[in-house]
């Protein structure tokens, strides 16, 4: 008998082939799948470079814009070129919508702590908000805890690190200004409710570049409240007073006459619609309050063929019109 001829060796043999074969193919479908991943994964970094550019021409032509606003007025409002000129970016393939946001129409949280004190005005001015937008007053203590030096709790309601250390995983208050109000997500009693109520409302801006920092420098100056562009939550909370009311129509006015020129005008419009003794605008802290702006969040969101893009950058005008990039970053 010939070595070979045994049906059964032939078809181990057969078998032995069939597998290689399946092996082989498998390897090359697998080899297929990640080469094709790194193709794709290629193009979205040339993609998200693109938009990175997109957005960087947008910034800059809007630092262009704020310079120009602040030479035509002295005052800030949403009717102002930053808040109305701002087109659609048309790009191939894809296109993006650029946003603008006055952040000083809403409350610096940063403002909340003072030195290595709390601010009782600032914290006070945040507690109304939380009031007013139904949520617990007392979660203002865990933010003066998070932002201040020591590691003594805001009486009661405060929250030091005694409390994150009993976390999975632990760790401990910053003790620093907020550098986002993303960074909420870590204080106590901050979920995801409660910081989508607030988000509209609140902001974490820094204290002033040194350089050419115009009337709003000084080391760790407080941020005013533009109640050109402030929602109705922001302006309610400016004083017990305030809380009370119902400012539908001096939000009205104040869009219908493109904001008001000054503090003062203000005051005699909010004592005029909404009449009483003593009047309203004695119960609110004049120096708190601005209606121009110097800080702006400009955001980027688009898509680029089946690639999603958001691009956000944080501005800082300053009192010679200058307007400086604090910081930028991709998502939001």
């Amino acid at each position: 008998m010939r070595i070979g001829s045994n049906p059964r060796q032939g078809g181990i043999a057969l078998v032995t082939a069939l597998l290689i074969v399946a092996l082989a193919s498998l390897v090359a479908v697998r080899l297929f799948h990640a080469q094709q991943l790194q193709v794709r994964s290629a193009t979205n970094q040339v993609l998200a470079e693109q938009g990175l550019q997109h957005f960087r021409s947008a910034e800059a032509w809007l630092k262009e814009v704020l310079r120009q606003d602040a030479q035509d007025n002295t005052t800030d409002h949403r009717s102002d070129l930053w808040g109305t000129e701002v087109p659609i970016v048309q790009v191939p393939q894809g296109g993006f919508v650029p946003r603008v946001e006055d952040l000083q129409g809403r409350i610096n949280l940063n403002n909340l702590v003072t030195g290595s004190a709390a601010n009782t005005t600032q914290v006070d001015l945040f507690q109304r908000l939380l009031g007013a937008l139904n949520l617990d007053p007392n979660l203002a203590f865990a933010v003066v805890d998070w932002i201040d030096p020591d590691g003594l709790p805001s009486g009661v309601y405060g929250v030091e690190d005694g409390e994150y250390r009993l976390r999975v995983p632990s760790y401990r208050a910053a003790n620093r200004p907020l550098t986002s109000t993303e960074e909420l997500a870590a204080i106590a009693g901050f979920d995801t409710e409660v910081r989508q109520r607030l988000a509209p409302h609140i902001a974490a801006l820094p204290a002033p570049p040194s350089v050419n920092a115009g009337r709003h420098s000084g080391p760790a100056a407080t941020t005013l409240i533009n109640v050109n562009t402030a929602s109705e939550p922001v302006l309610r909370s400016l004083s017990p007073v305030m809380m009370t009311l119902d400012l539908g129509l001096l939000i009205e006015q104040r869009d219908v006459e493109n904001g008001f020129d000054t503090v003062n005008a203000f005051m005699t419009t909010l004592d005029r619609l909404y009449p009483q003794t003593p009047p309203v605008s004695q119960s609110l802290d004049s120096q708190l309050l601005d209606v121009a702006s110097s800080y702006f969040l400009f955001q980027f969101d688009g898509q680029v063929e089946q690639v999603r893009l958001r691009y956000h950058s944080l501005l800082y005008r300053d009192g010679s019109r200058q307007t400086l990039t604090l910081s930028r970053a991709r998502g939001l």
